[in-house]
């Protein structure tokens, strides 16, 4: 395969991110809209969540730079440790502890979004020269 000349080349994990972004946005809105009862504070913790995401995705499919891959990679990593601990301990008004399907695919996601966030760097950050050069 050869590389494009049109600069594409190298925006297809950056974009996978993205729509994984997105995906994990959906599926903690679908989680918490699922739930039989909810504490008042957690739609407002899960809309920030989502605002958030959505932030990220568009970041992410249209500039893949640190900030972007840092807001991406810490909303995964809050949204995985909260799944972790609301699936195991439960939360205060919430369903009792357990793994439901919905949690389950939001911490298969989120942990997919972390490590694209983390693995995955764009190609200025490659190219740059260390710093004490």
């Amino acid at each position: 395969m050869t590389p494009r000349s049109d600069g594409s080349r190298g925006r297809h994990l950056p974009r996978l991110t993205a729509a994984l972004v997105a995906a994990l946005a959906t599926a903690v809105a679908v989680e918490v809209l699922a739930a039989p009862a909810v504490a008042g504070y957690l739609d407002v913790l899960v809309g920030a969540a989502v605002v958030g995401a959505a932030v990220a995705a568009y970041g992410a499919w249209t500039r893949w730079t640190y900030d972007v891959r840092l807001l991406a990679g810490g909303l995964a990593a809050t949204i995985l440790l909260g799944q972790v601990l609301l699936s195991s301990l439960g939360g205060p008004g919430g369903p009792p502890p357990g793994w439901r399907v919905e949690g389950v695919a939001v911490a298969i996601l989120a942990a997919l979004v972390l490590a694209l966030a983390a693995l995955v760097s764009s190609p200025r950050e490659q190219r740059r020269p260390p710093y004490a050069l």
